[in-house]
């Protein structure tokens, strides 16, 4: 990262040594500095589990089976019309997800930046330059 300079004159202040005028100026470097460092903060993966439950049931007439939640679980329905002395509808299966959360810390390493300042007193006597 490229430092930024800022140079500001100072008001002209005058001196005698050997009849030459001396003005003073102040420069400001500001400088960004990287690192790595390795921190150990903690992570949450999660993954599900999906299990297949076999039900053959018959789902009573006028009646409806949505998907649900029960506590982490989600439980989707499968349906199958059968032909039986008349059609119906028979619970197939339920497909239960089960949502897994995991708090996990491994390290990583990571870019921090520190700012430092360079403050330079600059005189045009002779180029001289005095850093603060």
């Amino acid at each position: 990262m490229m430092p930024t300079r800022l140079c500001c004159q100072l008001s002209p202040k005058r001196c005698t040594l050997k009849n030459a005028a001396w003005k003073a100026a102040v420069c400001v470097q500001k400088i960004v500095r990287e690192h790595q460092e390795v921190v150990e903060e903690p992570i949450l993966r999660e993954s599900v589990e999906v299990e297949r439950v076999a039900m053959n049931q018959f789902v009573p007439e006028g009646t409806s089976v949505e998907m649900r939640q029960e506590g982490d679980v989600l439980v989707i329905p499968v349906l199958e019309e059968v032909i039986v002395l008349q059609k119906r509808l028979m619970l197939k299966e339920e497909i239960r997800i089960t949502k897994r959360s995991q708090q996990i810390i491994e390290p990583q390493a990571v870019t921090l930046r520190r700012e430092e300042i360079v403050i330079e007193q600059l005189g045009e006597q002779a180029g001289e330059t005095k850093q603060m």
